[in-house]
């Protein structure tokens, strides 16, 4: 598992850390950490305390790296972990298009007349799905079964995204 965690350094009584990126397995094996993206001095006033490669940081948190409790409170003081959360949000809908146009071209004859084109409506986001006429059948279902499967699943998706969605199918 990969972690991003202090690793300290300085004089005695001194403590300046370094916010490296260390795989917990074999972290002070070798005493090398994979990646340094930062520096924290505790002496320093809270604003210049953390230095920090806000865009490393981005890219190790997207990579899955774990924040020990430490940092991912400073990240929060940073806003990295505010800038986190957005960009994951962000990729949940825009995700969104692709999973209700994935799930229709595998149900309907005619694939690339499917698309999906997405309607922001105040807090709510509408996305349309155009089909063929001849596939309009089989994308409602019998009694709107599979419809209304589809739907479900798109809002479970965007519970995750703390968003409200809608499909329309045209």
């Amino acid at each position: 598992m990969i972690k991003i965690r202090l690793a300290r350094l300085g004089a005695k009584k001194k403590p300046i850390y370094r916010v490296v990126v260390a795989d917990v397995r074999n972290a002070r094996n070798n005493g090398r950490p994979i990646a340094t993206i930062g520096q924290y001095d505790p002496a320093k006033e809270t604003a210049q305390a953390l230095t920090v490669d806000t865009q490393a940081a981005l890219e190790w948190l997207g990579k899955g790296a774990q924040p020990t409790d430490t940092i991912r409170s400073l990240f929060k003081k940073a806003g990295i972990m505010a800038q986190f959360e957005a960009s994951k949000k962000q990729v949940r809908l825009d995700m969104m298009e692709e999973l209700i146009s994935c799930i229709a071209k595998e149900l309907v004859t005619q694939p690339e007349a499917v698309t999906v084109t997405k309607i922001q409506k105040a807090d709510l986001e509408v996305y349309r799905l155009h089909v063929a006429p001849d596939d309009m059948g089989k994308v409602i279902g019998k009694q709107g079964k599979i419809a209304r499967a589809l739907r479900l699943v798109v809002k479970a998706a965007a519970v995750r995204a703390d968003v409200k969605v809608a499909v329309d199918i045209v």
